[in-house]
């Protein structure tokens, strides 16, 4: 059905597939809201990033450490440095600081 030209009526139903799916998705596998958190946590993850990589963002191992055990937040400049150290180290990615809670 995507790949070709469809009639006003299939294009009614495709559109009517599709919101069904998202509605039983959502109802029996929510995901809920990505935390700042677990955004940073996955890249740190994906791309074997060490607590030490980003003193140059947050200034300390420590405060690394709280922000990933979510006993601190990032704040605007920590999340738009984020996004620029990822997104330069990394190709392919396209972070804002909105990905990081900002």
């Amino acid at each position: 059905m995507m790949s070709g030209e469809l009639t006003e009526a299939e294009t009614a139903l495709f559109e009517l597939l599709v919101l069904l799916i998202e509605n039983y998705e959502e109802r029996h596998y929510s995901m809920g809201e990505s935390k700042p958190v677990a955004t940073l946590e996955s890249l740190m993850h994906e791309f074997d990033v060490q607590p030490t990589s980003l003193v140059g963002v947050f200034g300390t191992v420590e405060i690394v450490r709280e922000v990933v055990n979510g006993q601190r937040k990032v704040s605007q400049s920590q999340a738009e440095s984020l996004a620029k150290f990822f997104n330069d180290h990394y190709s392919g990615l396209s972070l804002t600081a909105l990905d990081f809670g900002q």
